[in-house]
């Protein structure tokens, strides 16, 4: 059903576009009918161009659509005359017009007939006799008659590679055998898809290979292939890669040609005739090559050369040409000295006399147009076109073997035909007389199985043939061909691999030296060598050197032109297989050293040194002394990004000294003595050390400055310190707890401040010392890219370094804790609030700076964190704990009293006031540690003034200053009043 539903489509669409395109004009030939027992159909590209528009074909072809329809009729003849079999045979031929859609659509005339006798014969009417019937298919014929194609046992077609696919692919579905004489797509070689496909022609996969074998001869490696942009180039050209790289041949350029219609459509109707030719020659020119494999039509072929001549390259090139244009006259007619040496592989023919004598004798007489009208539209178009005197090239290609070999007055009207001499004979002929000649024996050896040997006629099992059957016996069939060799299907569907080595060489003129003259006066084909593929003995090429020719001014073929050479000094190394011409060049990265076909890295932290390169540039073998070590890179005092830092350093060393120098000058002052003046210099130690660290860490990393950096945690350790055992005093003297007691407080002297504060740093001195026994620091060279090469400590390295910056960062807590705790404290007491702004600033500072550095993994930008957070640092302690009392002391020098230190009033409880033997603390405001004490009962407090009378007792100024500065070395027993009043002074 599915069959007959497509039959019924296509059989619509024929009936509707000859009811659109009906032909007009004067009476044009539709068919060709030789009448036969037994018929086969033909398909032949009669004329070159079908307007789809008009339904007209116009332009008959001789080489191509004529002359293989002769053949055919002759050897039709031949045959029947012989009596090769016990009926005739007979010929259904119809004009494709070189058209794909046009050669399905003639197709169909065929495809009728076998499904009407397929219909017939399932019914039982085979079995009658079908000669007293109505014919399955009726073709009206210019007499009036018709005939009947009941019998017909396959096609035999002469079209290009892309309409013969899809031909085949129709046919199969009615089992119609077909033999093609010029197909030669590797694509049906498909014995699966075209299994009723066969052909008396090679596959083009065999031509590749007789290229090849040509290109190894002469030992040629490296070419450019141009190939036209069709089924039979695209295929020509993948064959020839998969080939190219088992012979170490390798293919520099692939350039694609558009097809004639495709040229005229895109191009000419833009007036840009020669555009992609003029591109490819471009191409071609910029190649180290000079061998150019052309696998493509006559007629982008001959384009081609056109371009060539027009441009004239100052290149030679020698042309490696498929058969679809070799041997061609049409393609050097204009310009046969472009072409000249071009080496072409075609299919071996045979020179067939008798076909050539019957040809040329042929005459348009009334039989010969009731044979073959067709010929006869031909001599009339080329008398009329030699009458007209029309462009020599194109009266080559419609009537070059016409007129071309005949001794009458139509040679004298084209004389540039008469300048191209083909050695070879007609084209096609030979192909085309085996495809006839194999059906005949396929329907002898038929004939012999179904009717007996000695039948005579058709028996009645030959009335319906069968495409199976014939298919069957054409698949071993074999036959002597002239000359005494044999012919069967190569690989049971295919023609054997059989081609001959055609040379274009000029003829020179009588009387002229042609290397003198420069020109040629005439061009012929010769040749110059066969190639065959066997089965047994496999490929075989005879190729006569002395025969071939390259020009008439240089008999030999040039070499190969020299492959370009890899610049060793450039640090190119050659890379890929074969010779030099089928490698390529890569140039190393700056990081690696050619050794032999690779490139190879060096060492890390080296690149390549061009200079031993070139030194040594007819070295193959590198080894690593071709590197040189980079140049290494570090921070150092003159990079932008040390600049910044080393300037707040310096203003931080600046800052720090000038303060320690108006503390020291003002040292015996109240605000200098509140302050505790060992433990100011602890600090100014600590920030001295921080800014000059900056100096250490940013300069070229050595052993000893990396010993340095490891101990920066001392530095934090030491201010944080500071700052803990500062903030804990006072948080102490105000504890609720502490409040309570009557004895004085313990280690709050300035003696046992450093103490705690020395054991604290203590703490980190050890945790250092034994990180340095089990990893000592040392100079570590990274490479964050293969061009370059950094030193750095190796603490800044990596997260090492917060290792060691751990204990510092954890007395941050307890730090915060108490600053948030002394919040509160009389604000006579600012030591403490100042105290605590600093620990605040800190606590951020360095968990910011922290973060940062962990998720950067740049060694510039982790060093310079480093610095800045250790600038900082230092600075949030100088402003908070030196230069607010430089201010005090420079500035508001009459804040610097003891009246102003100790506050003016007295301290007072809520419910009592206690004198101080001076100016009494009054209204001061109370801290929440001492809450329980200051809200205690009267009478609690009168009580304790009875039993001590001391504190009633009035303190002379003398008395606080020498509390202020011994400190708790003093056992004297005191009571709790003087003892808050004390330790507050202390503070302060």
């Amino acid at each position: 059903m599915m069959l007959r539903f497509l039959y019924l489509v296509v059989a619509w669409t024929t009936t509707a576009r000859a009811a659109e395109a009906p032909w007009s004009g004067e009476t044009v030939p539709k068919s060709v009918h030789y009448p036969g027992d037994v018929l086969l159909g033909g398909l032949f590209a009669l004329h070159a161009e079908y307007n789809v528009s008009s339904g007209q074909c116009r332009k008959l072809q001789e080489a191509d659509g004529v002359v293989p329809l002769e053949a055919t009729l002759y050897y039709l003849q031949e045959i029947n005359r012989a009596g090769i079999l016990p009926f005739t045979l007979g010929l259904l031929a119809f004009d494709t017009c070189d058209s794909h859609s046009f050669a399905l659509e003639q197709a169909l005339h065929f495809i009728h007939s076998h499904t009407r006798r397929d219909d017939a014969g399932s019914s039982g009417a085979a079995t009658k006799d079908l000669t007293c019937e109505e014919p399955a298919h009726r073709m009206d014929h210019a007499d009036g008659g018709h005939f009947n194609v009941e019998r017909l046992a396959g096609i035999i077609t002469g079209l290009p590679s892309s309409v013969t696919v899809s031909l085949a692919q129709l046919l199969r579905l009615f089992r119609m055998p077909q033999i093609s004489f010029m197909s030669t797509s590797p694509l049906l070689s498909d014995r699966i898809r075209y299994d009723y496909f066969f052909r008396t022609v090679p596959s083009d996969v065999n031509q590749v290979r007789a290229i090849i074998a040509l290109l190894k001869f002469y030992s040629w490696h490296h070419l450019s292939i141009v190939y036209s942009d069709d089924e039979y180039g695209n295929r020509g050209l993948h064959e020839l890669e998969q080939l190219a790289s088992n012979h170490s041949l390798c293919i520099a350029n692939k350039l694609k040609m558009p097809t004639v219609s495709e040229y005229e459509r895109l191009y000419t109707s833009l007036a840009l005739f020669d555009v992609p030719y003029e591109h490819i020659l471009k191409q071609l020119l910029n190649t180290d090559t000079n061998i150019v494999v052309i696998f493509a039509d006559y007629k982008s072929a001959y384009m081609l050369f056109e371009t060539v001549h027009r441009l004239k390259p100052s290149r030679d090139f020698v042309w490696i040409g498929s058969d679809a244009w070799g041997g061609r006259e049409e393609v050097i007619n204009d310009h046969p000295e472009v072409s000249e040496g071009a080496i072409t592989v075609q299919l071996n023919t045979r020179e067939l006399h008798a076909f050539s004598q019957h040809y040329s004798g042929l005459r348009p007489t009334s039989a010969t147009c009731a044979r073959n009208p067709f010929f006869c539209r031909l001599w009339q178009q080329c008398s009329q076109a030699g009458r007209r005197r029309r462009h020599p090239r194109e009266t080559a290609a419609e009537c070059g073997m016409l007129f071309g070999g005949r001794g009458r007055s139509g040679a004298a009207n084209h004389p540039g035909v008469a300048s191209v001499r083909s050695s070879g004979p007609v084209a096609h002929v030979d192909s085309i007389r085996d495809a006839v000649y194999a059906y005949a024996y396929a329907l002898k050896d038929m004939h012999r199985v179904k009717c007996g040997v000695n039948a005579s006629g058709l028996c009645p099992a030959m009335r319906l043939i069968q495409g199976a059957d014939v298919k069957l016996h054409l698949t071993n069939v074999s036959f002597t061909e002239p000359g005494g060799s044999s012919f069967r299907f190569y690989h049971g569907s295919e023609g054997q691999p059989r081609y001959t080595i055609m040379n274009l060489q000029s003829l020179p003129s009588a009387g002229r030296q042609p290397a003198a003259t420069g020109h040629a006066a005439g061009y012929q084909w010769k040749e110059v060598g066969k190639y065959s593929l066997d089965e047994e003995r496999g490929s075989t090429l005879i190729l006569n050197r002395s025969a071939a020719q390259f020009k008439h001014y240089q008999n030999e073929f040039p070499s190969q032109l020299p492959c370009k050479t890899c610049d060793i000094a450039a640090n190119e190394v050659r890379i890929g297989r074969g010779d030099a011409c089928c490698s390529k060049c890569l140039r190393c990265e700056l990081w690696q050293y050619p050794h032999e076909k690779t490139c190879r890295n060096c060492p890390e932290g080296h690149l390549v040194n061009l200079t031993f390169l070139s030194v040594h540039r007819n070295r193959s073998l590198f080894d690593e002394s071709a590197c040189a070590p980079v140049e290494a890179v570090f921070l150092d005092y003159d990079s932008l990004y040390a600049a910044p830092v080393l300037a707040v350093s310096i203003a931080g060393l600046i800052g720090t000294c000038i303060c320690a120098c108006v503390l020291l000058a003002h040292h015996m002052t109240p605000i200098v003595k509140a302050a505790g003046r060992e433990h100011l210099g602890v600090l100014f130690g600590a920030l001295l050390g921080s800014y000059a660290m900056n100096f250490i860490i940013l300069h070229r990393p050595t052993a000893w400055s990396c010993v340095m950096v490891r101990f920066l945690g001392v530095l934090y350790a030491l201010c944080n310190s500071a700052l803990l055992i500062k903030i804990a005093r006072i948080y102490r003297i105000f504890n609720t707890q502490e409040c309570h007691k009557t004895q004085k407080l313990k280690y709050i002297s300035p003696r046992s401040q450093l103490a705690l504060t020395g054991m604290f740093v203590f703490i980190e001195v050890v945790i250092i010392a034994v990180w340095t026994c089990f990893e000592p620091p040392a100079v570590l060279a990274v490479y964050p890219t293969r061009y370059t090469r950094e030193l750095v400590c190796s603490d800044l390295h990596d997260l090492k370094l917060l290792s060691g910056l751990c204990y510092p960062l954890m007395l941050l807590f307890p730090m915060a804790y108490l600053a948030f705790r002394t919040r509160t404290c009389p604000a006579a007491f600012s030591e403490a609030k100042y105290t605590g702004y600093g620990i605040y600033l800190t606590f951020i500072n360095v968990l910011t700076f922290v973060l940062i550095y962990i998720g950067n993994n740049a060694i510039p930008i982790r060093v310079i964190t480093v610095c800045i957070g250790l600038c900082l640092n230092a600075s949030v302690i100088l402003v908070t704990t030196f230069v607010t009392k430089v201010y005090i002391i420079l500035f508001r020098p009459y804040k610097n009293s003891k009246e102003r230190i100790m506050g003016n009033g007295r301290l007072s409880t809520g419910r009592h006031t206690y004198s101080a033997g001076m100016n009494s603390i009054t209204n001061l405001p109370t801290c929440s540690a001492c809450r329980s004490l200051l809200n205690a009962p009267s009478n609690a407090v009168s009580s304790r003034h009875q039993s001590n009378p001391e504190l009633s007792a009035p303190l002379s100024h003398n008395d606080i200053l020498k509390a202020l500065e011994m400190g708790d070395d003093t056992n004297k027993p005191r009571s709790r009043t003087n003892t808050i009043e004390r330790d507050a002074h202390t503070v302060i």
